[in-house]
């Protein structure tokens, strides 16, 4: 196959491999000071680079403002078109990770569709979207595609009962692995229940119930040089039950605890596993200052003829802002993920982020925002004697967002990475430039 396969015999280097329960120095240096923040539910596949939390909001004041806001009234419903040009993008390499020749092409996704909002009473309202999208690549014709996207959801806010349940299947055009930065469309069925219940005026008792399956359609590209992300293909279910506390105004925590299992659907790829994580989430925002903390002690184990090896380890990521001046922001941030990996002879990576960023506003409508980032992938084999892999990384880009109006957006962006793996063949790099034009549009999806 041209995509990179390890040969756990062929490329054994010898050596031991860091102890994967133990946290970076630089990690552990940031939370001995309090700084740290948020971390994915499940296992991941994915973290694009400068990917920084956006600030806080209520999903409740998130549907509030999206209900005042809708473009057409129809009686006591509210509808939201949204039309837009996503991810215009140049990529130097198509099939990054691959044996072949570098690939450029240009790609775009465009998306039309309508947002509904239907009042169920005084604090409960209904949420329902169709938003296809066309897929467009200039040379790879063959990747050109519809992709279907809908959904809905009922959105229920009491006095002392919040209550929230939705489902929606979204196919997507997007990277879901570093190891392979690859675009490739995946199709996600999600079912979501949450409750939570205000046990006093600063403490809240919340559960809440994900159910996702995910597949991704790489039969349709009808090319050896795409990456088997079908490896990937796999049934999640994750039950999250703790407290919300608050202190003061501005200081929240959340303690609780997942049980999760993952299911795969490749054979040639089963990492299936299912375990308990114990979390801690800290969230703080007042006068420019922000911290946010999340962290997870996993401990999954593989499911019977998983090759899923046993992982006892403390993920997590931090963001801490502070505005030294008017109109601009400084960040760092960092997160250590457990990524699930596609080649053969590797069952998951434990990754390691640390970065610095920059947000600047010039006027009301007009930001830029600069990051850099560094760090490593150090990968678990699948064999007791495989091969000892370690990726050297850097990352850094640019966004630029100019504000339109308020739910019209145009934003230019600029993102490299580049990988230095201990096993020679696994050296890579990858650089994108994209564009996204936004007219209306909605916070939920």
């Amino acid at each position: 196959m041209p995509y990179h396969r390890a040969d756990p015999v062929a490329h054994q280097l010898g050596g031991e491999m860091r102890p994967s329960n133990t946290l970076p120095l630089p990690l552990c240096l940031v939370i001995a000071v309090g700084f740290c923040v948020s971390a994915d539910a499940q296992l991941s596949t994915y973290a694009p680079p400068g990917d920084l939390r956006g600030d806080p909001v209520s999903q409740r004041d998130k549907i509030s403002q999206d209900t005042q806001e809708a473009r057409w009234k129809f009686g006591p419903v509210r509808v939201e078109p949204e039309l837009s040009l996503r991810n215009l993008s140049y990529l130097t390499d198509v099939f990054s990770g691959s044996d072949e020749p570098e690939t450029s092409d240009l790609t775009a996704t465009i998306s039309a569709g309508l947002q509904a909002y239907i009042p169920l009473g005084g604090k409960t309202t209904a949420v329902a979207y169709y938003l296809p999208q066309y897929v467009w690549w200039q040379k790879l014709e063959d990747r050109r595609r519809f992709n279907d996207r809908f959904g809905g959801g009922i959105f229920a806010y009491f006095n002392r009962l919040t209550l929230e349940v939705s489902a929606r299947s979204d196919e997507n055009q997007r990277f879901v692995s570093s190891e392979f930065e690859q675009a490739i469309v995946t199709k996600e069925d999600d079912l979501r229940f949450g409750a939570e219940v205000a046990l006093r005026n600063s403490m809240w008792l919340f559960s809440s119930f994900y159910s996702t399956d995910y597949r991704h359609l790489v039969e349709e590209t009808e090319d050896s040089r795409t990456a088997p992300f079908d490896r990937l293909d796999r049934d999640e279910e994750l039950l999250e039950v703790g407290f919300r506390l608050r202190l003061k105004s501005d200081w929240f925590f959340k303690l609780g605890v997942e049980v999760s299992e993952a299911i795969f659907r490749n054979p040639d790829n089963d990492l299936s596993n299912s375990g308990t994580t114990p979390f801690l989430e800290v969230d703080f925002n007042r006068g420019g200052r922000q911290l946010y903390l999340r962290l997870n002690q996993r401990d999954l184990e593989g499911e019977p003829g998983s090759k899923f090896l046993e992982l006892d380890e403390t993920t997590g990521s931090f963001q801490v802002g502070f505005e030294p001046r008017s109109r601009l922001t400084l960040i760092s941030y960092g997160r250590r993920s457990v990524t699930y990996s596609i080649g053969d002879g590797f069952v998951y990576s434990i990754d390691d982020r640390l970065g610095a960023a920059a947000k600047m506003s010039f006027g009301r409508r007009t930001s830029l925002e600069i990051y850099a980032e560094t760090g490593d992938s150090d990968y678990t084999a699948s064999q007791l004697l495989g091969p000892d892999r370690k990726d050297e990384y850097q990352g850094y880009g640019a966004r630029l967002e100019f504000r339109l109006r308020p739910n019209s957006t145009f934003r230019l962006g600029a993102a490299e990475t580049d990988f230095d793996s201990s096993i020679a063949e696994f050296d890579r790099s990858f650089t994108r430039l994209t564009a996204n034009l936004t007219f209306g549009g909605s916070s939920w999806p």
